[in-house]
């Protein structure tokens, strides 16, 4: 479907005749999809997008709970007035053409609605339709109604026609957004007509059974259907609770995870090391006294002598030295003790010219020369031989044990007064119990409730669950009185078929809901992440295929709640469902939207610019203000704008002033 021009006469803030062309045009050999409609507030966007609503649906653009009386007396509010017009207008229209096509061939279609205050002061209304240039006569509104429902049913309507404030938040508000988002995917799949089919072929199976059966039967039909119509509502009063409950719990969750970053950022995880810190301070403090022990009896030993290796040294060649000259002086004494006795013994010993004794006391005398030689006259340090053997073991203990001994008790002492000061530091961290206890009590509060409301929902599951079953009772007691009585019926085969119909749908209605909805998980995701600032925020969606409750998932896996979501972030969500939305829909039809950029800020604005507007369909109408789209970001939508339109509001003449530009350039 692509809408050609939209035209308004004496509607709302337009006087006389307004012709919009809408049909995107070429480029640079380039079709730019986007036609942008500029206007402050109550310049009449709002009137022109309402417009083509109610040229392709009539009384039903105003939904399905307005009366006639009601619609006409809104057709008399929307015939323009003037203050500087002597006559008032009596008569208003609004006319749209658009392409279609079907089984291959494109028609176009122009359908004007026009309305007159008649004689009676009544509101008349005409409804005037050509294809192909030329006139269709005899087509009622209901034929008309039919026709577009075919090519864009009015449930369907919103997915493509939104207003970019409401639409987007009722979907964005987790108040709502079930419920929206439900009436979005049942208006997608047509799972409302067929819902509709199957209960009139309940009321058509019933109505033939109950021709024929007793009283008491129908009597009993009549209890049985008062009591699954008041299951049913229980159930889905029940499914509405669930989700809400849900909704809750995803709150709680998303508080709980809040609470407990800021226990983390507080200093938690220090504060519950803290008792085993001090447990491990205590430790390093004992292990520093036995450190500190060991080195002071090194002290008290032998370490000492380690200090001067120098005079070490020295005083170990000195011992040994003064060990040495005493040994010769032994050794001298013991030579002159020889050398008397044996002169004694050798005196007279000897012949002519050989005197024995003479010799041997000359070479005795001549090595105790040599021995007094090296010998010095008086020791240094005089000590005994075993004080010396003492002095000496203590300064080779000193240097061979006591100094590596000092060394790996000094390096040890280093390592456990570190890690002493690094448990200082943390338990220092520890925030105190008065920062904690707090929001550990308001944690404990948050858990509280968390359990409290998945008790809640658990008992909800159970009671859906007994109600179900109880419909399900209900309806086997149902068909077996049925069945039972529509064997006496002429057309039982054919209401039996109707039975199998009504199983039959069920079973397509549920398979087709929970296809969808895994297509639209991904499509979501997807389109949330193009459209999101934060790239992968969301990994995934998960949609309950009965209450339709959304669960959104980080990129890490983990529930999001969409409270968590800022306003823009919410604002994309619903654009993303809506996107995903048309999507999955199939159709090929334009995107029109009111008030895109509200509350959104610079980068969210861009997202949508860069990567929304310009893919959004073949033809996208965006009505916006001079701040949503400003100079900047109609640059930045340049290359994707077929032309635009300025609506300008005159307050002196009432009415809506258009100019082919938009604000400041066309």
């Amino acid at each position: 479907m692509l809408l050609k021009k939209i035209i308004l006469n004496n509607y709302g803030l337009y006087k006389g005749k307004k012709i919009f062309d809408l049909t995107p045009r070429m480029k640079y050999n380039k079709i730019r999809p986007v036609v942008l409609f500029g206007g402050k507030n109550g310049a009449g966007k709002t009137t022109l997008f309402d417009s083509l609503r109610l040229a392709l649906y009539g009384k039903n653009s105003l939904g399905n709970r307005v009366s006639k009386q009601e619609y006409l007396d809104f057709l008399r509010s929307r015939i323009h007035r003037s203050p500087s017009d002597v006559v008032g207008s009596s008569n208003a229209s609004v006319a749209l053409e658009f392409d279609y096509v079907s089984m291959g061939l494109t028609d176009t279609y122009f359908v004007e609605r026009s309305w007159a205050i008649g004689n009676g002061k009544g509101i008349l209304e005409h409804l005037r339709i050509e294809k192909n240039g030329e006139k269709l006569e005899g087509v009622t509104a209901d034929f008309w109604q039919g026709f577009v429902e075919d090519i864009i049913p009015e449930r369907l309507s919103t997915l493509f026609f939104f207003d970019g404030e409401k639409k987007i938040q009722d979907i964005a508000q987790d108040g709502v957004g079930n419920k929206a988002l439900a009436e979005s995917i049942r208006s997608l799949l047509g799972l409302d007509i067929v819902e509709r089919l199957k209960s009139d072929l309940g009321i058509y199976r019933s109505r033939e059974v109950k021709k024929v059966a007793s009283q008491s039967c129908v009597a009993q039909l009549a209890t049985l259907e008062s009591e699954r119509f008041s299951f049913e509502e229980g159930l889905s009063n029940i499914i509405e609770k669930l989700g809400e409950v849900r909704k809750d719990i995803d709150m709680i969750e998303g508080a709980v995870r809040r609470k407990e970053s800021q226990l983390h950022s507080e200093g938690h995880v220090f504060a519950r090391q803290r008792e085993s810190l001090i447990v491990r301070k205590s430790e390093l403090a004992t292990s520093i006294e036995e450190i500190q022990k060991a080195i002071r009896e090194e002290c008290e030993e032998v370490f000492p002598f380690s200090f001067c290796p120098t005079v070490a040294k020295k005083l170990v060649v000195q011992i040994e030295n003064e060990v040495d000259q005493r040994r010769l002086r032994i050794v001298g004494d013991e030579l002159k003790n020889i050398e008397l006795e044996l002169l004694r013994s050798l005196e007279g010993f000897g012949g002519e010219g050989v005197q024995v004794p003479a010799i041997v006391s000359s070479v005795i005398e001549g090595r105790l020369n040599a021995i007094h030689s090296g010998v010095e006259s008086q020791e240094f340090l005089g000590l005994s031989e075993s004080e010396s053997q003492h002095v000496l073991s203590w300064l080779s203990a000193a240097e061979k044990d006591s100094r590596p001994r000092m060394q790996r008790l000094a390096q040890r002492l280093e390592e456990v007064v570190r890690e002493l000061q690094k448990v200082d530091r943390e338990i220092a961290k520890s925030p105190s119990d008065s920062v904690l206890n707090p929001i550990m009590e308001e944690l404990a509060g948050l858990n509280q409730r968390l359990g409290m409301k998945e008790r809640e929902y658990h008992v909800l599951e159970d009671q859906k669950r007994i109600i179900k079953n109880k419909i399900s009772e209900t309806n086997r007691l149902y068909e077996r009185l049925v069945k039972r009585e529509q064997d006496e019926l002429a057309a039982g085969e054919r209401v039996e078929m109707v039975a199998r119909i009504q199983n039959g749908l069920d079973e397509y209605i549920d398979k087709l809901t929970r296809a969808k909805i895994e297509e639209l998980k991904t499509t979501v995701a997807s389109c949330f992440n193009s459209l999101s600032r934060k790239g992968d925020l969301i990994r995934e969606i998960d949609i309950d295929p009965e209450t339709f409750g959304v669960t959104l998932l980080d990129r890490y896996g983990n529930s999001l709640p969409k409270e968590e979501l800022s306003s823009g972030e919410k604002q994309m969500y619903a654009v993303a469902m809506l996107w995903a939305l048309t999507k999955a829909s199939g159709r090929a039809l334009p995107v029109i939207i009111d008030t895109p950029l509200g509350r959104l800020d610079s980068d969210h604005r861009r997202k949508l610019i860069q990567n929304y507007f310009p893919k959004a369909s073949e033809q996208v109408i965006i009505l916006s203000t001079d701040t949503e789209v400003d100079q900047d970001w109609y640059n930045e939508l340049s290359p994707s704008i077929s032309h635009c339109y300025h609506l300008k509001y005159d307050s002196d003449s009432n009415q809506t002033i258009v100019s082919n530009e938009y604000f400041w350039r066309g």
